[in-house]
């Protein structure tokens, strides 16, 4: 009985490496602080950039590799990284549709018609969801502090208490 199950185990454990869930957010918080770098024309080591992202180092450094298979990130002499592309012409759907919908298992395998299908019109709706630029994670953050040093009497807040552009589409 368990032989019998284990084909049907393994393709549950790799369908759990497909979903979106912390390899993503670690993902776009390792771009968020390699856009921060470019900015000040820096790079970092892996371990900087991990603990800037708050990501454990099996995932992250298989984020960085993941995204540098892209030319999204670039390995620099030793141990260091920096961002390898333009953050406003990649999109956070990009990057969705290269973690989330190109599943590291099922890579190799034969095609099937019905599934590649299933996967085009998500990756269709991804990207027309989430089409904003990869640049739009440090704008936020920017965006942000520019709102929390403003004067008191500036700032509006949205239902949350925050500052930001939310809370002038409700007036």
């Amino acid at each position: 009985m368990i032989t019998a199950l284990l084909p049907d185990l393994r393709v549950v454990g790799e369908a759990r490496e497909a979903r979106a869930g912390p390899s993503l957010r670690y993902a776009l918080e390792i771009l968020r602080v390699l856009i921060g770098a470019q900015r000040e024309s820096r790079t970092l080591r892996t371990s900087e950039i991990l603990a800037e992202a708050r990501a454990p180092r099996e995932p992250g450094e298989r984020a960085l590799e993941e995204m540098a298979t892209a030319g999204w990130t670039a390995r620099l002499v030793g141990d260091r990284w920096s961002l390898a592309c333009d953050p406003d012409l990649v999109t956070i759907a990009d990057v969705y549709k290269r973690l989330v919908l190109e599943p590291t298992g099922g890579r190799g395998r034969p095609r099937d018609a019905v599934i590649d299908g299933v996967i085009e019109r998500a990756a269709d709706g991804i990207e027309r969801a989430i089409s904003a630029p990869i640049s739009a994670l440090v704008e936020a953050e920017d965006a942000g502090e520019a709102a929390r040093d403003a004067p008191q009497g500036a700032r509006t807040a949205d239902r949350r208490g925050r500052a930001g552009p939310s809370a002038n589409l409700r007036r």
